[in-house]
């Protein structure tokens, strides 16, 4: 079977990715002002609480994937006769991860009461809307299972633009369109309210989903036969991922648990408001994961180590001078972007940490490249093992950390831990994949001479802008700049992007 092209599965992928961004990014401030930063630290430990639930997958969405990108690479004759197996296997899934979905939000829904009263530092939200907001958070989770197993049939099936037309309106809805009936009825601006529509949002999207998998697959729940065996082998596969989501998910998301539960929420707000900008950097990781994984899976099928080494190479370079264009920009422009979109108490603390917090975060999503390339090859102990490493000092460093310094504690070893992991795991896949080391040192090139430059560019712009008395006339000029050295970097890694074609 035809590959398709490797471009236009990238541009979907991204372009789905970075309206989610921008949309989070244009709601941040609104929401803040509708809800206040208690309510935003609310939504800190949702975030925090669907990242560490998402682990209880097991690994089964990335040998979902990996099977779906198998069966691209077959031949049209072989792919008809494997159909059958194919639905039967995504059927036996979906029961699976349909089940964990209602387990997980039975367990937290129970637990909310315990939680709000033990746990989070509640004051001006209140006891009554937190718990109820817990309830709909557990809705939430429970049917983000069966979610992530339609959307990675999609991926595997490299149906990213599919995928897309959905995933565009549901970031909207999700971000900007959940706070209309916040913005126009006044009663409504309660924490519980606002993740009660994330629920019902969330169930559209689900249905959404359903519809397009079959109209593409011809799969229906109810139609194929629970077989046990696809997931005894899926777990054979995903026993390795599913000890990578573990301790990836104490080593990423130990900061906020241990904030949300030993500072006050206002302050763990301060600190969920930076996180999500500096989350903006995974905009590429996500963006280029769907696409590199299931490809690269279906390079190693073929034995064609020179086309995994081209596309390897192509992706460190693209997303490194992007990450390093981003940093520079938040580091020297960061008190202006805050000023901009919110009030003088919520400038001073984000501004704290939101640059080291960027960079940590710019680091995990180049991080992506690599990741990608060991799921595809079935090697996961390396990332394991230096989890494995980094997760006892985190233990033990943090409490120290953040009542020494508070949350720019936390931010610093964040920071720490990812320099740590980039640098070990680009030695390691080096050690193994030896013809991966050239394009490694010159994704490394490209990095140090795009923030070297970027420093240059965007210091010369905020000279500019120094003359300049009004914020909003500054902000646009740094807008463009921005926009021009993307342009200028995607010139220049011209050769970079050809190798997507």
């Amino acid at each position: 079977m035809q590959l398709r092209n490797l471009t236009s599965l990238l541009f979907a992928s991204f372009s789905g990715k970075l309206v989610y961004a921008l949309a989070s990014l244009m709601a941040l401030p609104l929401a803040t002002r509708l809800l206040g930063v208690e309510a935003m630290g609310m939504v800190g430990f949702f975030s925090t609480l669907l990242m560490v639930l998402m682990v209880a997958e097991g690994g089964l969405t990335s040998n979902i994937i990996h099977r779906m990108a198998r069966s691209v690479m077959a031949s049209q004759q072989r792919a008809a006769r494997h159909r059958e197996a194919d639905l039967s296997m995504i059927s036996s899934y979906f029961a699976t991860f349909t089940v964990l979905g209602i387990v997980i939000f039975m367990g937290v829904a129970l637990a909310s009461e315990f939680i709000v009263a033990h746990w989070l530092d509640v004051s001006v939200v209140g006891e009554i809307a937190a718990y109820h907001s817990l309830w709909y958070m557990a809705a939430f989770i429970g049917l983000n299972f069966p979610i992530m197993l339609l959307q990675a049939v999609l991926v595997g099936k490299e149906m990213q633009v599919a995928l897309n037309v959905l995933y565009v309106p549901y970031s909207l809805l999700r971000t900007l369109g959940v706070l209309v009936p916040l913005y126009v009825f006044t009663s409504l601006r309660t924490i519980d309210c606002y993740f009660l529509i994330q629920v019902i949002v969330q169930l559209a999207y689900l249905l959404a989903l359903l519809w397009v998998v079959y109209g593409k697959t011809g799969f229906l729940p109810w139609l194929y036969r629970f077989k046990s065996g696809y997931l005894r082998r899926g777990y054979s596969y995903g026993r390795g991922v599913l000890l990578i989501s573990i301790t990836s998910i104490v080593a990423t998301q130990y900061d906020k648990v241990y904030l949300s539960g030993h500072i006050s929420l206002k302050s763990f707000g301060f600190y969920t408001l930076a996180s999500t900008l500096a989350g903006v950097a995974y905009i590429f990781s996500t963006a280029f994961n769907s696409v590199l994984f299931p490809r690269m899976a279906a390079y190693f099928s073929a034995n064609d180590e020179r086309s995994v080494e081209r596309i390897h190479t192509s992706s460190l370079c693209v997303v490194s001078s992007m990450l390093a264009l981003l940093c520079c920009a938040v580091f020297l422009f960061k008190d202006l972007l805050l000023s901009v979109m919110f009030a003088p108490d919520v400038v001073g603390g984000v501004s704290d940490v939101v640059a080291v917090l960027m960079v940590g975060t710019s680091l995990q999503a180049l991080l992506i490249v690599p990741f990608a390339l060991q799921l595809a090859t079935k090697w996961t102990t390396l990332a394991f093992r230096l989890n494995l490493i980094a997760i006892p000092v985190m233990l033990v460093s943090l409490p120290f950390l953040v009542g020494r310094f508070g949350i720019a504690g936390a931010a610093w070893l964040w920071l720490l831990y990812n320099v740590y992991s980039a640098a070990l795991t680009f030695f390691f896949v080096c050690r193994r994949h030896a013809y991966l080391l050239k394009g490694v040192f010159t994704g490394l090139k490209v990095l140090t001479l795009t923030a070297v430059a970027g420093l240059a560019f965007f210091g010369a712009i905020k000279v500019i802008c120094g003359v300049i008395t009004n914020e909003y006339y500054q902000l646009g000029i740094v807008m463009l700049a921005a926009l021009t050295a993307a342009l200028l970097s995607l010139a220049l890694n011209r050769k970079s992007l050809l190798a997507f074609r």
